[in-house]
Order: C-alpha cells, then structure tokens, then sequence
C-alpha cells in the first residue's frame, strides 16, 4: 500500500478484523463473507458501490499482482512513490517500438528541460533517473536494455522506473 499514496484516484485502506475478544470489525468480514481462512483478503469497491466489490482471488498474494489486478479492474494508472506521471508518459513515447533515434534524442532533450525545470527536491532527484536512463540508452543502443535489465535482475530490485524501458522494447530487437 506504501507505494500507492502517488495514486490519486485509489483510496487504499486496511482493516483489521479480530475473531477474539470484542471481534473488531466482525461485522465488516460477515458483510463481505469472508473468514479466517480467507486472510488476507483484497476487496475493490469501485466507483462508491459498496454493494458489489470485486474479490482478488489470486494466491499468489505479491504487490506487483495485487497493483496489475487494480490497474487491470480499476482502469487506472498506479504510480509508484518515486515516479513521475510526466515522465512516466516520455518514457513510454522514448521506449516505443517505432520510435527512431530522432525522436528518441527529441523526447530526451523534452526530459531534460522538464528536469531542469522542476522545483521539488524529491521530484528533480526522480526526474534525473528517468534523464540518465535515456541517456544510457541513446548512447549504448538496444543492448543498454538487456544489460541493465540483468543487472536490476541480480541485484533483485523491482523494476518500478525502468519498467517502460524493459518492457516496452520489443524482445526482437535484443
């Protein structure tokens, strides 16, 4: 839930249910059927409808899923803490398969001036990872995808930022 505050349109909440003592929001899990052996549950209200919530089913009970089941239920765009809405959208136009390196070198240069522009600590420090791996990536090429997506890899960090950069170029290409 941490790296969903930067979601504006996602209200993110956890209750706790207790089946001992005063059997805090009990009335919660009987509304929603759900028991013990339900733990944890994921329930999507969409749009105020209070009445019918979506159920997240899935065993595999991880962030990334949990994220793709709202993204793909929701319809909305899950921004991670350190992203930027901005820049996620250049990166995508940067990452995408007809792009040519001219247009590369044009959303790289609308980057950096969007860079330098911000005024927020935080946001600059964000804005200057999305500006170098641009930058990486025009001057190594296709194989600047490969390589530094096996170094994220072995160093088990999530891909967050460089998601469009690795998921978008198309696998032909390296």
């Amino acid at each position: 839930a941490a790296d969903l505050r930067a979601t504006p349109d996602l209200l993110v909440a956890d209750v706790g249910i207790k089946d001992y003592g005063e059997k805090e929001n009990q009335d919660l899990a009987d509304r929603y059927t759900i028991s013990k052996d339900d733990f944890p549950s994921v329930k999507l209200f969409l749009n105020g409808d209070l009445e019918k919530p979506i159920a997240f089913d899935d065993k595999d009970f991880k962030a990334d899923r949990i994220k793709t089941f709202v993204k793909t239920k929701a319809g909305i765009k899950i921004l991670l803490d350190s992203c930027l809405e901005e820049f996620d959208a250049l990166a995508a136009k940067f990452a995408e398969e007809k792009a040519t390196k001219d247009k590369q070198k044009k959303v790289f240069e609308s980057a950096k001036k969007k860079s330098d522009a911000l005024t927020k600590e935080s946001d600059k420090k964000s804005a200057a990872i999305y500006v170098k791996i641009m930058e990486k990536a025009l001057e190594r090429g296709v194989v600047f995808y490969e390589s530094e997506k096996q170094r994220v890899q072995n160093n088990n960090w999530p891909f967050d930022r460089l998601r469009f950069f690795f998921l978008e170029v198309p696998s032909d290409l390296y």
